[in-house]
């Protein structure tokens, strides 16, 4: 109330907790948000759901929104709000993170839902932006994609668990089958429920990368080259457990993998793509 009084514009995040403040006490939430003394400085709410990792204590409840009928009930409580917003005043104004989608095996809302994407950054609409991404460079990605070797699994593309089902959905769109594979990664340095690729450790991404190459050689004769998204780096180039994009492939190398970092778009992908049919040693960013 002090900041929207000082006529400071804000952008909410809700960290949603089962038993906690779901439910009930999430209606209300809204509802006091949503007071027009308020709601003229509150330009966005998003919603997203609690994390628990391993190393959470042990009295804490170790449950989130990952299963589809929780998700779902989320999803319709918050629609009657969104509903409600656009009616009155064009705008959706709150935004539930990819992963209650994901989880409920629902549709995405449109982009037009997504009011110029105020909470990308909390992970909501990333998933749509990447699926329309894709979309518009179709062609270009399975021409690129047609160039690589066919029937050798030429590029390993690594993501993490949430990615699992939209990037399968991705490549079989593209194609490109026996031309590349994927690879989910399990977080491990976290555990629990913390299953988005920018959460990853680089050490986790290394482990599967190295058990993912030695099950390869047993069963076949062909090597991969393994395709890592940079979003495990923050803007100075570290990991969550301190490695370097330097120091990740660097270790790599020394267990006999051909690891290639993009960055962390289609376009970032695509040109990772060219530069690998092209030959260049240094397909990185």
């Amino acid at each position: 109330d002090q900041l929207t009084a000082a006529g400071i514009d804000l952008h909410i995040q809700i960290v949603l907790v089962p038993g906690l403040n779901d439910a009930d006490v999430l209606d209300d939430t809204l509802r006091w948000l949503a007071h027009p003394a308020r709601r003229q400085h509150i330009a966005s709410v998003g919603i997203v759901p609690v994390a628990y990792t391993d190393h959470s204590p042990a009295d804490q409840p170790r449950r989130s929104f990952n299963d589809e009928e929780s998700a779902r009930a989320v999803i319709a409580q918050v629609q009657r709000e969104q509903f409600r917003q656009r009616e009155e005043t064009g705008q959706t104004w709150v935004h539930l993170a990819d992963e209650f989608y994901v989880y409920a095996n629902a549709p995405f809302p449109t982009i037009e839902w997504y009011d110029d994407f105020p909470q990308y950054e909390n992970g909501i609409g990333i998933i749509l932006n990447f699926v329309a991404d894709v979309r518009e460079q179709y062609d270009e990605l399975r021409a690129a994609i047609w160039q690589l070797p066919a029937g050798h699994d030429a590029v390993t593309l690594m993501c993490g668990e949430l990615a699992r089902d939209t990037m399968l959905g991705t490549l079989s769109a593209l194609e490109a089958g026996g031309r590349i594979r994927l690879l989910p990664v399990r977080n491990r340095f976290f555990g629990g429920n913390v299953s988005v690729t920018a959460l990853l450790a680089a050490q986790d991404v290394l482990h599967a990368c190295v058990y993912d190459s030695e099950a390869l050689r047993r069963k076949s004769e062909h090597s991969t080259i393994y395709v890592v998204p940079d979003a495990l780096f923050n803007s100075e180039g570290v990991s969550l457990d301190d490695w370097t994009r330097d120091e990740l492939l660097d270790r790599a190398g020394a267990a006999g993998l051909d690891m290639r970092l993009y960055d962390t778009s289609v376009t970032g992908f695509l040109s990772v793509l060219r530069a690998l049919n092209r030959g260049d040693e240094e397909a990185r960013p």
